[in-house]
């Protein structure tokens, strides 16, 4: 419980910090400037928070980079990659930019 409540509040900084997101350039800023996840950035922090909690720290640790893609211009997928040769899983979640609401949550095998 109290892991999940650090993490709770660990995203809820993340958020209040990188609301600002104009001085980001490039192909970082993916949604609108009233949604909760402003930037690719913020939407990677917040999905290893969750990824972290749920499946461990070991576990994540491997799968990093991660992958950011957008779904409708409303979804931020964020997904882990495996080196070239590795076998397995990886994790993925799928936020709500405009409340930061979990749609999916999940490891593969």
């Amino acid at each position: 419980m109290k892991i999940l409540l650090s993490s709770l509040l660990l995203v809820g900084m993340i958020v209040f910090i990188m609301h600002p997101a104009k001085s980001l350039q490039g192909n970082t800023q993916i949604i609108g400037p009233n949604d909760v996840i402003p930037n690719s950035i913020t939407a990677e922090k917040i999905a290893e928070t969750l990824f972290v909690t749920r499946f461990g720290k070991k576990v994540i640790e491997k799968q990093k980079p991660f992958k950011v893609t957008m779904k409708d211009s409303t979804v931020c997928i964020v997904e882990g990659t495996l080196p070239k040769g590795y076998r397995g899983g990886t994790a993925y979640i799928e936020l709500r930019k405009r409340d930061c609401l979990v749609l999916k949550l999940w490891h593969s095998k």
